[in-house]
């Protein structure tokens, strides 16, 4: 594939970043050359005739401007500054154009960027006194404040000064570090985030901050246990109990039997902390790649459902072998997921829901749910399914609700958990997050009181309850036991 000067000039390989070019090399096996200038020669014929994989998302852009621009599709110049400050709703469209699955500003900037689009306008907040930068600072989501911190010297000083971390104190409450913020915020701020917890059975297993996958017995409490799982953001397990799936940051799956925890060794050192003696037999998939987001197969006949970056949905069933194919077929890309067990919703990049259903033995059915509009977050529940909009308002429909209605008087909600057991005994169906931390239980006629405060990570399936406090500890309801709390390890 021959490249024109003006072509080259736009997608000029050399501004990929050099360490992300060699870390690409070595994680696929790819001898680096001493010469810089064939180094990024090796990636281009790579790029040109192989598949790859581990690939940083600084190549993938890159990729997508030279496709752009080889297409020749015309897109407007932009300024770094407006870019970071719009609402991500008033990206669609730019995003859309850049083959972007959903609203990513720093990929937006770069991809403008390798194409001779971008003005970089961020010296403009050098020079503005700090009272200005917090009157246009305030009213950001968490992710937009602190990404504009990092791409410009005036704003990243005034993050320095300290302003930012009072700010976000008055806003979360309490007197943490700005790393303890920050990680509060980005787990509030981001709904994909929700439902990194899994359960089953007497077991729940938690990433914490790092990654690294912690295994609980919630009928034997005891000190929270490494399974040896790393750089993991979600697990789940299958309606079938057999496997903990867990999806790591990079997008690939791996597989744990879940049969395998149940002779877990383990002893305690004199500073009476927990020394796992078992080697868990974790398997990558290597079907699955480019992975976003896991959800279990419930009833689906199906292990698990999984959702690439690109927006598509795959079923996965293992038989002799991993077998992949796309769950459906419209011609639509999905953002998220959310299963429960009769009924399955889809969230595409435009804010509007779908849900399947299945319908056994008469075919299955998607349907479009036309009263939901500006969504931003779904969770699939047994008996009612919620629904978060963009303004962090709540619709609530299923039993008894057949059209979606809005929860009144519930604002600033950030993430969402309705109830996906059969268990009825139960006084609220649903558990929410502000995002201020306070934990509201929701009841099937919609009135809800508030259950707890300060959290920044809820998972709720109707047997249990668990809730990440802004220290990180894990507070597990099971309403079988007392409630236990658990510090995660750093």
């Amino acid at each position: 594939m021959a490249l024109t000067a003006e072509v080259y000039k736009m997608t000029l390989i050399l501004a990929i970043p050099f360490n992300d070019v060699t870390t690409f090399l070595r994680q696929n096996n790819i001898d680096v050359p001493l010469d810089k200038s064939q180094v990024y020669i090796k990636l281009w014929q790579h790029i040109q005739f192989n598949s790859l994989a581990h690939v940083p998302a600084s190549i993938v852009d890159w990729v997508t401007a030279y496709n752009l621009s080889i297409d020749q599709i015309v897109l407007p110049k932009c300024k770094s500054s407006e870019i970071l400050l719009i609402s991500d709703s008033n990206l669609l469209s730019l995003a859309d154009k850049l083959l972007l699955p959903n609203i990513n500003k720093h990929r937006i900037i770069r991809i403008l960027g390798y194409m001779n689009l971008l003005i970089n306008d961020m010296s403009v907040f050098d020079f503005l006194p700090y009272d200005v930068i917090q009157l246009i600072t305030h009213r950001l989501d968490y992710k937009s404040l602190f990404s504009l911190c990092k791409v410009s010297k005036g704003l990243y000083d005034y993050y320095r000064s300290g302003k930012v971390e009072e700010s976000l104190k008055q806003r979360i409450g309490f007197d943490y570090t700005l790393n303890q913020l920050k990680f509060i915020c980005q787990l509030r701020s981001d709904p994909h985030r929700g439902h990194r917890i899994s359960t089953v059975n007497n077991y729940i297993f938690v990433p914490n901050n790092k990654g690294d996958v912690y295994i609980i017995n919630n009928s034997t409490p005891s000190i929270p246990i490494n399974i040896g799982l790393h750089n993991i953001t979600q697990t789940c397990c299958n309606h079938n109990y057999l496997f903990l799936f867990s999806l790591t940051r990079d997008g690939h799956v791996y597989i744990t039997k879940l049969k395998d925890f149940d002779y877990t060794k383990y002893t305690v050192d004199l500073n009476n902390e927990m020394q796992l003696l078992t080697k868990y037999d974790h398997m990558l998939i290597s079907e699955l790649n480019n992975i976003s987001y896991i959800a279990i197969g419930s009833n689906y006949e199906h292990d698990i459902i999984a959702l690439t970056y690109d927006g598509t949905v795959l079923s996965i069933k293992q038989t002799n072998r991993w077998y992949v194919k796309p769950f459906y077929t419209m011609d639509d890309k999905i953002q998220q997921i959310s299963t429960s067990h009769n009924h399955m919703l889809l969230l595409n990049f435009t804010g509007q829901v779908y849900v399947y259903r299945k319908n056994y033995g008469y075919g299955n059915d998607i349907e479009l749910l036309h009263d939901l509009n500006n969504i931003v977050s779904i969770s699939a529940g047994s008996h009612h399914s919620l629904a978060l909009t963009s303004d962090g308002e709540i619709y609530m429909f299923g039993k008894n609700a057949s059209i979606p209605y809005i929860i009144p008087n519930l604002k600033g909600i950030v993430q969402i958990s309705a109830h996906t057991s059969w268990n009825h005994n139960i006084s609220y169906i649903s558990v929410v997050l502000t995002s201020d931390g306070k934990v509201i239980n929701i009841k099937s006629d919609g009135s809800n009181y508030i259950s707890a405060y300060n959290i920044c990570e809820i998972y709720f399936n109707g047997d249990t309850l668990i809730q990440r406090t802004n220290n990180d500890e894990i507070i597990i309801d099971t309403r079988l036991l007392n409630t236990i709390t658990f510090k995660l390890p750093k």
